[in-house]
């Protein structure tokens, strides 16, 4: 059987979505091709214009069918990971519940809204847990975002180039672009690359900036990342 090449990787939310399209290259290397991030806000004017607040709910909901649809069908991808949830238990057990302050059935209806996107163009679909995915990055359950984020730098090439490339377009677009949005189209990312069988990472870890994750260049005896500034200077140490 062929081993699967190109994946969609989603992270869905009621409010805020990470989509990602990543490929996987002819020398077993991962590379980040696109991202998107999708803010579906509530409309403010719905009830003064009448509507119905499950009727505002369901035009959020298009609009992620929308966005899922649209990033398979231009990729031509036929598998989707997507980020799944567990629902809190009785006894107050961690999960999705807290997670969305009380608005759990929105969150998993977004998930099963992007469910329903790929079987719809006939994908296979791979469902992770937020665990699974820190593990893919760091290789550990118990890392920050900020670890997650410069993980994946070493595990998928242009991540960094391509997250920054679209935010600084929908800035251009007066569109939400805050930086605290990033780590969407960063799940998105680690998540194509569990239903493309995690392959190799293509970095070391001490090729990869630990201030931005960005990959740093060897210049003689100097470690040098040209995006942030930080240079690690042989038998001296960082700065």
């Amino acid at each position: 059987m062929d081993q699967v090449r190109l994946a969609v990787g989603i992270d869905p939310g009621f409010a805020n979505t990470g989509i990602a399209v990543v490929q996987l290259e002819d020398d077993g290397r991962a590379r980040c091709l696109a991202v998107r991030f999708l803010h579906t806000p509530a409309d403010k004017k719905a009830k003064k214009h009448g509507l119905r607040t499950d009727a505002d709910d369901l035009r959020r909901f298009e609009l992620i069918f929308d966005a899922a649809t649209r990033a398979i069908d231009r990729s031509g991808a036929k598998v989707v990971g997507l980020e799944t949830y567990k629902i809190a238990g009785a006894r107050g057990a961690p999960g999705i519940a807290r997670q969305a302050g009380g608005n759990a059935w929105k969150v998993s209806m977004s998930y099963g809204v992007c469910v329903g996107a790929a079987l719809s163009r006939g994908c296979k679909v791979f469902a992770h847990s937020p665990a699974e995915l820190k593990v893919i990055a760091c290789g550990r359950v118990a890392a920050s975002k900020e670890d997650v984020m410069r993980g994946l730098a070493t595990r998928c090439l242009d991540v960094h180039e391509v997250v920054e490339r679209h935010f600084e377009q929908l800035r251009a677009e007066r569109k939400v672009a805050a930086k605290s949005k990033y780590e969407h189209c960063y799940d998105a990312i680690g998540h194509a690359l569990l239903a493309l069988k995690t392959p190799k990472p293509p970095l070391k870890p001490e090729q990869v900036c630990p201030s931005c994750g960005a990959k740093l260049e060897s210049r003689k005896c100097k470690s040098i990342c040209t995006r942030c500034g930080y240079f690690d200077d042989c038998g001296v140490g960082p700065a």
